[in-house]
């Protein structure tokens, strides 16, 4: 998919975002940024387009090795990493595996207290702690991978989030 049809087909269905998150009279809701297509891509150079692609919904955890792979397959489990993972950070980035669903910024304890309305979007998305070093992958039906971010941009292209 090239880059315009990417930008037309980004967040043609917010619809499918978590409820809380199309609260926006609620209080965490209230917290929650949804991104333009701009921003988006932003934010992924800084993180999900630095990892090399296995295919256009995974990494190629092969070329980046995981700092660590946790065998969760809920949202608990999900948010026990991200609470690690996320601490010291104001914010995190959620990236969805289909473009259809746009990219959305809130903070670190919003995310870990509703990690299980996240995961059910699934089937596949990634988190990034702003200003962080880490991207944590979750997938329906396999681990929760945390990586380094590489430092060198041009390591390997990878999916447009």
């Amino acid at each position: 998919m090239g880059e315009a049809e990417a930008a037309r087909a980004y967040g043609r269905y917010p619809e499918l975002l978590p409820e809380f998150v199309r609260d926006a009279r609620g209080e965490d809701g209230r917290q929650v940024v949804v991104l333009r297509w701009e921003e988006s891509q932003e934010l992924a150079r800084l993180s999900l387009s630095r990892f090399p692609a296995w295919n256009s919904v995974s990494l190629d955890w092969s070329a980046v090795p995981p700092v660590e792979s946790v065998e969760w397959d809920d949202g608990a489990g999900f948010a026990a990493v991200l609470r690690r993972y996320g601490a010291g950070a104001d914010a995190v980035v959620v990236f969805w595996g289909d473009l259809s669903v746009p990219t959305v910024v809130m903070p670190v304890d919003v995310a870990v207290r509703r990690a299980a309305e996240l995961w059910d979007v699934g089937p596949e998305f990634w988190t990034y702690p702003l200003d962080g070093d880490v991207l944590v992958e979750a997938r329906w039906g396999s681990p929760v991978v945390v990586g380094r971010i590489p430092s060198d941009p041009a390591q390997a292209p990878a999916p447009v989030p």
